[in-house]
């Protein structure tokens, strides 16, 4: 990626961070990687990514790195450098999703006192119907009924880092996807689109913005607030865009094309030249499910998988729909860049054989947060993988190159 340093007829320079809860260590330390790698390449221990991207986006816990490294401190520089970003995830993990790591003991844990409330429920049903029965119980201890976190401390972090700065602010353009339940729609909050008069209700602070990406279902409260008089009700982007790459590029490519109209300039293929990071925060890929399991679930099945063991739960529906999401766009990316026969200007850093253990959104437990950015320091020594848009597999490209010699190229 030093090609991003060099003085050339511009191209248009992407970073994307995919969704991942706790495993956004992952990316947090290939652009720690990657900016050491700049600042090298410049002899400027105060480069920033910032520096160097056009437009950086994320979703989820994406977005949140995203506006860590592009909103501006009190020095108008970025307010976090990205080696603080795995730091910053150790420290506060463990406050956002605390016992995560714990729930595989039940006795000493909320499943365990839930797993209790059921023995009793059974004993207490007598003439109650087992809803009314189990919704008490539920209610009681604030059970499946609710997300598994209250998001408090979340909510807090993200509005005392990022305080009263707004999407205009950051220092360089920013994407974050987040989707609206009462609309029904996604919501994109672009920096590329606040300079529209029209748009200013997108214009919202970076908190909420922060907190409304992050918004998990099954995992965090969804999230209410209202800007210059438009009201959100927000979910986590990534239900729409967990790998937010084909947004970011469609925001840029539509921003440049205005540009170059108002110039009067003819439009041809090289305006359009990309140079595109894609972070994924990998994924368990193994035969989990099959159509005979799926037949005889109950309907809450597809949000937690066993019900009766749900602290070391599957989340089928959530899971499904955000890997799916996840390939398609790296379908779409990988076709588009072969298209054009510029592959070279694509690199996404992903891999599908995250240990099962690892996998968790959830576990911020000290110990799994070690064992991730071990994992991600072992993954930048990996050979670089390409993703087959035939049979959505990932598998080694010919060269040998690993992931750490392609981002400094």
């Amino acid at each position: 990626m030093a090609m991003l340093a060099r003085e050339m007829e511009k191209p248009i320079t992407v970073l994307s961070i995919d969704g991942g809860g706790v495993r956004g260590i992952i990316p947090g330390v290939c652009l720690d990687f990657l900016e050491s790698e700049l600042q090298k390449l410049e002899k400027d221990p105060n480069a920033r990514l910032a520096d160097y991207f056009d437009v950086i986006s994320g979703t989820s816990t994406g977005g949140l790195i995203s506006a860590m490294i592009s909103a501006p401190g009190d020095d108008k520089r970025p307010l976090y450098a990205a080696e603080k970003i795995v730091p910053f995830y150790k420290e506060n993990c463990p406050k956002i999703f605390p016992n995560s790591g714990n729930w595989s003991e039940p006795n000493k844990t909320f499943a365990g006192e839930m797993l209790l409330k059921i023995t009793e429920t059974w004993e207490e049903i007598g003439q109650t119907s087992v809803t009314e029965a189990y919704d008490a119980k539920f209610e009681e201890i604030g059970g499946v009924k609710k997300p598994y976190y209250d998001g408090k401390y979340l909510h807090q972090l993200a509005k005392k880092i990022l305080g009263e700065k707004r999407l205009h602010d950051t220092l360089t353009k920013v994407v974050i996807p987040a989707f609206d339940i009462k609309k029904l729609s996604p919501v994109v909050f672009s920096s590329y689109q606040v300079d529209n008069d029209q748009n200013k209700f997108l214009d919202a602070l970076l908190s909420d913005i922060c907190i409304s990406t992050s918004a998990a279902p099954v995992y965090l409260p969804a999230y209410e607030f209202s800007n210059e008089g438009v009201e959100f009700n927000m979910i986590d982007g990534g239900v729409a865009a967990n790998n937010p790459t084909v947004a970011a590029i469609t925001e840029a490519v539509k921003r440049r094309s205005e540009d170059i109209e108002k110039d009067e300039k003819k439009l041809d293929v090289n305006s359009f030249r990309l140079v595109v990071l894609s972070l994924g925060t990998c994924q368990h890929k193994t035969e989990k499910y099959n159509v005979k399991m799926a037949n005889n679930w109950w309907a809450v099945n597809w949000l937690i998988n066993p019900l009766w063991k749900f602290w070391k739960a599957d989340h089928p529906l959530p899971e499904i729909l955000f890997d799916a999401n996840s390939d398609m766009i790296d379908y779409y990316c990988t076709m588009f860049f072969e298209s054009f026969h510029n592959a070279e200007n694509f690199l996404r850093v992903q891999d599908d054989k995250l240990p099962e253990d690892l996998a968790a959104m959830d576990n911020g437990s000290p110990a799994n947060l070690e064992k991730l950015e071990k994992y991600a320091k072992d993954l930048l020594n990996k050979p670089v993988t390409y993703f087959n848009p035939v049979t959505f597999e990932r598998s080694e490209v010919d060269t040998a190159e690993t992931y750490a010699e392609a981002l400094k190229m």
